[in-house]
């Protein structure tokens, strides 16, 4: 594993792998990256980019995961992990390298959206998110996405697909940053 994350050393072991903390230079490298694509996290923790497989823990995943792998990755460790995966029971996408992964990065954006429209007063976080599950139909509103993501993550994904894209459209609301750093829901006022 790049990093120690418990969450996706359970999935590892789950799927019978044994975990190895230590890089053997020879094994996959598995890596739940937020807000980064493979090659930011290759670069940054000096590892093996062929080796480096990104895994999307962020997404609910009890029918398919994402993963992806940076240029010139070794298709033996990604088809490797995608089996192991696949033993689960789980469909498994796998993407180009792309900062956030998709649907991490999609819902982040949704959920920025809607804390920026609290933050201009547009209408109160309640009123947002009933506009947005009944005239769009989502599945629940932005504030709520944000709640159930976890502001501090949505913050750390906008964060980073800032810092890496220097696209101004993934720059966190305020309404966003100042509860993530808060610790408040955003539907907080």
């Amino acid at each position: 594993m790049a990093e120690d994350d418990p969450e996706l050393a359970e999935l590892i072991s789950r799927a019978g792998a044994e975990v190895i903390h230590a890089d053997d230079e020879q094994s996959p490298i598995v890596c739940a990256p937020i807000g980064e694509d493979s090659t930011a996290v290759a670069v940054r923790e000096g590892l093996d980019h062929r080796r480096l497989v990104a895994i999307d823990t962020l997404t609910p995943s009890d029918k398919r995961i994402t993963i992806m792998t940076a240029p010139g990755a070794d298709p033996a460790a990604r088809d490797g992990i995608a089996a192991l995966l696949s033993s689960l029971g789980l469909a498994v996408t796998v993407i180009a390298d792309s900062p956030g992964f998709i649907a991490p990065r999609i819902r982040a954006m949704i959920a920025n959206l809607g804390c920026e429209m609290a933050q201009t007063g547009v209408a109160s976080p309640d009123d947002i998110d009933t506009a947005m599950t009944l005239g769009l139909n989502y599945p629940q509103g932005p504030l709520a996405l944000t709640d159930a993501m976890g502001p501090e993550i949505v913050l750390a994904i906008l964060d980073t697909l800032s810092a890496i894209t220097a696209d101004p459209r993934y720059r966190p609301s305020l309404w966003l940053r100042r509860r993530a750093l808060l610790g408040l829901s955003a539907l907080d006022v």
